[in-house]
């Protein structure tokens, strides 16, 4: 019975997360393999290989596509998670505020996308393994039209899978 109602609440979160890129429904799958693993008694240190990694957001000012200084200290601890984990494939997704024209937040996510691929690259981790992708103003965090929100949207957002 656990069996069956971890693998349903597994499903369902999975089902919640799909997206176009694919990434997520791997992570999806993994996660929902862990659960049953779980329930089925192989313990903690299966749930806690699945865990979300530590890649954290980097933020933009307004029309900016360079990453800066705070970025770059965010940047670098991506960077080392991701060297230590050289088994993880990365997708960076590019953001942008609701601003402008749809084309242009669109190239902007793509130039911030772009910005991070070159830092992590430039930092040591294989050009092989990091896919870009902007999702523009398409896909805001925070879907308010304040600048608070605007300044949460610009940004760029990491996502991983295994090799």
């Amino acid at each position: 019975m656990l069996d069956e109602r971890a693998t349903a609440v597994a499903r369902t979160a999975a089902l919640d997360k799909l997206d176009s890129t694919g990434l997520t429904t791997l992570l999806a799958e993994r996660v929902l393999r862990s659960a049953v693993a779980l329930a089925r008694g192989f313990g903690r240190q299966l749930w806690d290989e699945f865990a979300p990694p530590a890649l954290k957001d980097v933020f933009f000012e307004s029309g900016h596509t360079e990453i800066g200084r705070q970025g770059t200290v965010i940047m670098r601890g991506n960077a080392g998670w991701l060297i230590e984990h050289s088994t993880v494939l990365v997708l960076i997704e590019g953001h942008s505020d609701w601003k402008g024209p749809a084309d242009a937040n669109m190239a902007v996510g793509e130039r911030r996308a772009l910005a991070a691929r070159d830092f992590l690259v430039k930092a040591g981790v294989s050009d092989s393994r990091i896919q870009v992708v902007s999702h523009g103003s398409e896909r805001p965090v925070c879907p308010q039209r304040t600048e608070a929100c605007a300044a949460r949207n610009r940004r760029v957002h990491f996502l991983v899978t295994s090799k």
